[in-house]
């Protein structure tokens, strides 16, 4: 199997925080995910790090006073959260990202067209709009975090490629190359997206 038996400890499988259906969240092995991309953390987690394992509550879906942290791995907690700018022109007016308010993030999308064509303006403009996120993201998530674990430490990882380097590498054994590591995550994530909701069709590709 893909992840060996002694990752999963106590009960059989049983929903994490969600539910099933509606996109709303993604089951991997009897376990519900909040995301195809946490779910192909937590694969990932498993086929790399060997002293992780699932244990709702423990070491992933930590409750830190009605929030809960993605994973804990060696002691520290790990909060994989991309922050993406862009999404479908047919979303809903509400939707605001990581943006305080839907108008902040219209008005992002505003400054954005009148870049133009200027495309190294609107890469910096884009990368500098993010990086002001994830530090609001990183300190309110601190905050919310030390209120409930004083002094834990967080591992924050805003892409695949610090999610390699910050975590699979530091304490995983026979970890692949970072350019295999992201072909793998990819995968995976593809894997979900052919059969929605479902872990399997993303680990076709290792026996």
């Amino acid at each position: 199997m893909f992840v060996p038996s002694n990752h999963f400890h106590g009960d059989p499988p049983t929903p994490l925080r969600g539910w099933l259906g509606n996109g709303r969240v993604t089951e991997w092995n009897g376990y519900a995910f909040d995301s195809k991309h946490e779910a192909t953390c937590a694969i990932l987690l498993c086929r790399y790090v060997n002293s992780f394992y699932i244990a709702p509550g423990k070491t992933c879906q930590i409750d830190v006073g009605g929030a809960y942290v993605d994973f804990c791995v060696a002691g520290k907690f790990v909060e994989y959260h991309p922050v993406p700018l862009l999404v479908r022109k047919n979303s809903s007016q509400d939707y605001r990202g990581d943006f305080p308010t839907p108008l902040e993030y219209r008005e992002f999308l505003e400054s954005l067209q009148m870049l133009g064509a200027n495309h190294v303006a609107r890469k910096g403009y884009i990368r500098e709009v993010q990086m002001e996120l994830e530090q609001a993201y990183v300190k309110a998530r601190m905050e919310k975090i030390h209120s409930a674990f004083p002094h834990q430490e967080v591992i924050f990882a805003h892409s695949v490629e610090e999610f390699y380097l910050k975590v699979i590498q530091p304490f995983g054994e026979d970890v692949p190359g970072l350019r295999e590591f992201v072909g793998m995550f990819t995968s995976l994530i593809n894997g979900f997206a052919r059969r929605p909701n479902s872990y399997r069709e993303g680990l076709r590709y290792r026996s």
